[in-house]
């Protein structure tokens, strides 16, 4: 928490107690008042008794009234703006708390490799850093309030009994140890059982992702009764542990009621003991009434310390284990550094020497070579899961590798700055990631300050004009969460044309064409040379599709994570038997 917020904080809690103290006052006082209309019937206006009792000695009915009206307001006025400063305090506190921690942990996210991403999975991570931060928010406001409210009721209110009678106290304290017990049995349950409420909440929360995201898939399967049945699976399991947390905390606030009207029955008794067959006088009968009001109060007062900071103990949990999982993504270290360094990217020759890099102890590329010039196409081909996307995270630097180096214009990228490593690779993945917004929005993430003819240039080879021209307020047009209002192949041309107005050194294309037709696909690769003439471009083309990679300066063989063979579209039909199965299977056995 950062200093201001911490000065708040400390000024909330100093609040607090001056409105607690406020609020112990009053039984103190209105006892008093109780056991002053007895004496009526001394000849003195009662209001000059109840100041002489609380300690003012007062001459005239009108020095009363006028004290006895100060007194409350002050009380009162104090009380009020206490509460409030505190309250708004606290509330202020927690929301920027909350706003501050959701910022460092969306900036270190920004650092997180695809490693540290996968680890933590995409609905775990949306799940902390809403719900869990929202726990966390909630937490610090109880904290700075309710928390502190609790436990100084019960401290300052038995201490004020003390002060007023010892034995009677004995009372309130023998009522803390059943107390004690009660709350520490449902402390000792409750923890664990928040921990399965948060694994629920996460499954709820990924079955509720995965069935929305996939539910073209789910009903062209008819396979909704299945997913139902996962998503109530989860619900169900979620809602009667919840129900169970609940009835736990009803059994034990329903214990606490019951030893409080204990207490109270005891503290009656008990007094009743001590005074039987006495006769008291005036002024013992007075002092016994004030001290039954007051106690009585202390006690509730008690009982409501112990009843607010035990449902606020639950909301606490909740925020210490939400705690701990937003830390948790603090203290993972992002597997690839952020690097300033005079090492930059201004050509895009990229090296290869014997590279390999292995997911889980398990190799996903083994001993890669290769040398690839400014302005030299590079295409990788192979089934799926043979490696071929891995290169290109690795020339992306999502992923180091494990044995060997990965060099740009002669730098082990280790040591490129980041900056210009970022600036200089444009990847163009299978699947766009657009956001909801206007095309020109989406088009501008990768140039803020592009000009309507560098859209319109980008587009065009992108072969996107045409379909946005057609649209109504052209690049204007809203697109739905994931451009779910275009089709697949127009989400891929839209996502070249981003790349394309980066205007980067290498580019990467990981089967960004796959939904594009023959054709469409022939004239963005014709317009790519065109768009990119006035400097040489180095470009890494991945595809299932031998039409995609045929032309390309040097191709890729990768099967099982090797490069099962290198060289041009005629040589690997002499040298490569994978390659001229693939060839045979797509193009019937053309060449050429």
């Amino acid at each position: 928490m950062r200093p201001k917020l911490k000065f708040l904080a400390i000024l909330t809690i100093f609040l607090t107690i001056v409105q607690v103290l406020c609020f112990l006052f009053s039984p103190n006082l209105f006892g008093s008042i109780v056991a002053l209309f007895s004496q009526i019937d001394s000849g003195k206006d009662i209001r000059i008794n109840i100041l002489q009792n609380v300690g003012f000695t007062v001459p005239t009915v009108k020095a009363a009234i006028m004290w006895i009206a100060i007194i409350f307001a002050a009380i009162i006025f104090v009380g009020a703006f206490t509460s409030l400063s505190a309250a708004y305090l606290a509330n202020y506190v927690g929301i920027m708390h909350s706003r501050n921690l959701r910022n460092q942990i969306w900036d270190h996210i920004m650092h997180f490799s695809k490693r540290e991403i996968e680890k933590f999975t995409h609905a775990n991570l949306i799940t902390r850093f809403t719900t869990d931060i929202q726990r966390v928010r909630h937490s610090v406001t109880n904290i700075l309030r309710t928390l502190i409210t609790g436990p100084i009721n019960m401290i300052f209110g038995l201490v004020l009994a003390l002060l007023i009678n010892k034995n009677l106290s004995l009372i309130l304290i023998f009522l803390l140890f059943p107390i004690s017990i009660i709350l520490g049995i449902i402390a000792k349950k409750a923890i664990p059982r928040f921990r399965r409420e948060t694994k629920y909440y996460e499954d709820i929360s990924l079955e509720a992702q995965e069935s929305i995201l996939g539910v073209r898939v789910i009903k062209s399967y008819n396979l909704e009764a299945q997913q139902e049945n996962k998503f109530q699976e989860a619900n169900v399991g979620f809602s009667d542990l919840i129900k169970s947390n609940y009835n736990m905390l009803n059994i034990g606030l329903s214990l606490i009621f019951l030893f409080a009207n204990l207490a109270t029955t005891a503290l009656l008794a008990t007094i009743g003991f001590i005074n039987r067959g006495k006769i008291a006088t005036k002024q013992e009968y007075q002092d016994i009434i004030r001290e039954i009001n007051i106690f009585i109060s202390y006690i509730f007062v008690m009982i409501h310390g112990v009843l607010s900071s035990t449902m606020i103990s639950f909301n606490i949990a909740r925020g210490i284990r939400s705690s701990k999982k937003l830390f948790e993504i603090l203290e993972t270290s992002p597997s690839i550094k952020f690097i300033e360094s005079d090492k930059k990217i201004t050509n895009g020759t990229i090296k290869f020497d014997n590279v390999s890099f292995a997911y889980y102890e398990k190799n996903v590329i083994e001993n890669v070579s290769f040398t690839l010039k400014p302005g030299e196409t590079l295409g990788i081909i192979g089934p799926t899961g043979s490696g071929k996307s891995t290169i290109a995270n690795l020339i992306n630097h999502d992923y180091e590798t494990n044995i060997g180096n990965v060099y740009i214009d002669g730098h082990n990228i280790k040591e490129i700055d980041t900056v210009s490593l970022n600036s200089a690779i444009t990847y163009i993945y299978q699947i766009p990631a657009l956001i909801s917004g206007t095309i020109k929005q989406n088009l501008l993430l990768a140039k803020q300050e592009a000009t309507e003819e560098e859209l319109i240039a980008a587009t065009k080879a992108a072969c996107a004009y045409d379909f946005i021209n057609n649209f109504s307020k052209k690049f204007e047009h809203e697109l739905e969460t994931d451009a779910a209002n275009l089709s697949g192949g127009q989400k891929q041309r839209l996502s070249i044309a981003q790349g394309l107005l980066k205007m980067p050194k290498i580019l990467i294309l990981d089967d960004s064409t796959s939904a594009l037709d023959l054709k469409t696909e022939s004239v963005v690769k014709a317009n790519l040379k065109e768009y990119f003439k006035a400097y040489p471009l180095t470009k890494i083309i991945i595809s299932q599709k031998i039409s995609s990679i045929m032309d390309a300066d040097k191709i890729i063989v990768m099967h099982h994570g090797k490069a099962e063979a290198i060289g041009t579209h005629n040589e690997l039909l002499k040298t490569s038997q994978l390659y001229k199965e693939i060839v045979a299977v797509q193009l019937g056995g053309q060449s050429e």
